[in-house]
């Protein structure tokens, strides 16, 4: 996600402190985000679709990307992700959990195109 955020944002000739303003986080924290190293809340994540004028299925492209780390990633690094994703899920309310299911079913759908 956040190397295509990269990549819009510079295609867009967007600063990271301009992209930052608009969508209302620091400069650092979106830093973190293109980095990997942050996710976003599902109403930033919209005003940055909207902002770099994205849609969810640009943000989580992946073929684009070499060395992807799903192909790499052992059964072990996905069991504490889908642990880590379960403990984040765990305090998401009702309209964050309606959109986190949606952008999952599009990831999905998005594989399943390919």
């Amino acid at each position: 996600m956040g190397a295509n955020v990269r990549k819009k944002r510079r295609e867009r000739e967007l600063t990271i402190e301009e992209l930052s303003a608009i969508v209302g986080v620091s400069s650092g924290f979106l830093g973190l985000i293109e980095r990997g190293e942050r996710g976003m809340s599902p109403d930033n994540l919209l005003k940055m679709i909207s902002a770099l004028e994205m849609t969810l299925d640009d943000v989580y492209d992946t073929t684009g990307l070499h060395n992807s780390s799903f192909a790499e990633e052992t059964v072990s690094n996905r069991k504490a992700k889908r642990d880590k994703i379960q403990t984040l899920i765990s305090n998401l309310t009702e309209k964050e959990l309606d959109f986190t299911i949606q952008m999952i079913k599009n990831i999905k759908s998005m594989n399943h195109s390919r």
